[in-house]
């Protein structure tokens, strides 16, 4: 498995370096807290790791380390990332593992650890990092360079927890402002926002109607995305019509949740059969369940989208997202039962309830982001007339 690699610099270093020291550590996290090993006697934190050993595979030494140091039994999970540091003539190595905690004995020390009382330490992430973002100011020259690599290691791991969402009525990606299609216009929006996920309705699918491409493809060829499309209907039976989604993380599982039709259409309006797709990303190590629907412009149909919808949020405990264009406003009857088994992201927004369609003169809020076992960070809604909706983004850490 390829694993990025980091390189830093002391003031002074040699190039090839005449000296060569490989090590490994562990970033075990529960929470929002991450297990370091604490110097009680100098004050000192480090992730649990140490140096590799004659005949020793990196992955025993990790193992073998946090065991002696916390006297905690690890499980690996994934390779993290390799750091080099160069400090004069020296070269060290540091290999990071994301592990796990799989039973608990006692602590095998080295006589130096013994003297510096070295304990096992749950500590908060956000301390973590304050406590190795000091390394500007410590002086121990050392020591600095071990923090500055520990402050380095753990802000990417804690950026590689975060999700970037983003929903997006695109209407079969017309430009509203011009009148015509333009997927680049699309491609380049949602490339602007950067999102690991982005849900899309609205869609075309290849068909013989004029307009008809393959759209859900064109975007994530242009994206460099994973995609996949889910269908709702054929129009005038020849071309497919329906959500989308496109994501930078791998697809476990994805499927077409058709939405029942109303038994009785006895109300003023279109209908149109609907649906959900609905996938499993696998979200850096973590299975997030994505579900993309948009909701009927009659009643009935959007009672029968919450209903299947919450159907699927019963039966699973998987963190998930929820997102798409509900025809109906905040305080509809009918999503009551969404925003009492979900979170709505727009709590979070500074300004909550904010309008997204249509986008050239917004007077409704209509697109949602609802969430389950996450923690909901940021949320924005992009006043930006691309389509006839504003798209909205949400960050979330796992």
């Amino acid at each position: 498995m390829n694993i990025e690699t980091i390189n830093q610099y002391g003031k002074k270093y040699m190039i090839p370096p005449e000296f060569e020291r490989i090590a490994c550590r562990a970033i075990i996290t529960d929470g929002s807290k991450i297990l370091l090993s604490h110097e009680m006697n100098t004050g000192v934190f480090l992730s649990p790791g140490g140096g590799l050993e004659n005949g020793e595979s990196l992955e025993e030494c990790v193992l073998r380390e946090v065991l002696e140091e916390t006297g905690y039994r690890a499980k690996i999970v994934a390779p993290f990332v390799k750091v080099n540091e160069y400090y004069f003539e020296k070269l060290y190595i540091s290999n990071y593992f994301v592990c796990e905690i799989n039973g608990k004995e006692n602590q095998s020390l080295t006589e130096t650890e013994i003297i510096h009382g070295v304990e096992p330490e749950w500590v908060e992430i956000e301390k973590a990092l304050e406590i190795f973002g000091s390394y500007e100011i410590v002086a121990d020259g050392e020591l600095a360079a071990q923090y500055k690599r520990e402050f380095t290691v753990l802000s990417k791991y804690k950026d590689m927890k975060k999700i970037k969402v983003m929903t997006f009525n695109i209407q079969h990606c017309l430009d509203y402002l011009n009148d015509r299609i333009d997927i680049d216009l699309f491609v380049n929006t949602i490339k602007n926002v950067n999102p690991d996920i982005c849900g899309l309705n609205e869609v075309r699918g290849e068909g013989p109607l004029d307009g008809y491409t393959d759209q859900t493809n064109a975007l994530s060829d242009g994206l460099g995305y994973n995609r996949y499309f889910a269908k709702a209907i054929d129009v005038q039976g020849t071309s497919p019509y329906g959500n989308a989604f496109v994501t930078k993380y791998p697809i476990k599982s994805a499927e077409t949740v058709a939405i029942p039709d109303p038994v009785l259409k006895n109300e003023i309006g279109k209908y149109e059969s609907r649906c959900i797709l609905k996938a499993v990303v696998d979200a850096n190590g973590t299975d997030l369940l994505v579900l993309i629907c948009h909701m009927g412009l009659a009643l009935g149909e959007r009672k029968n989208a919450v209903k299947e919808i919450c159907g699927i949020v019963d039966s699973t405990d998987m963190p998930l997202i929820l997102m798409g264009d509900f025809n109906a406003l905040p305080d509809s009857e009918e999503l009551k039962p969404l925003f009492e088994r979900l979170c709505d992201t727009d709590a979070l927004a500074a300004k909550s309830g904010k309008f997204t369609f249509p986008s050239y003169k917004p007077n409704i809020k209509i697109d949602y982001i609802f969430y389950k076992n996450l923690k909901c960070v940021s949320v924005e809604t992009l006043e930006k007339v691309v389509s006839d909706h504003y798209p909205i983004v949400a960050e979330f850490e796992v």
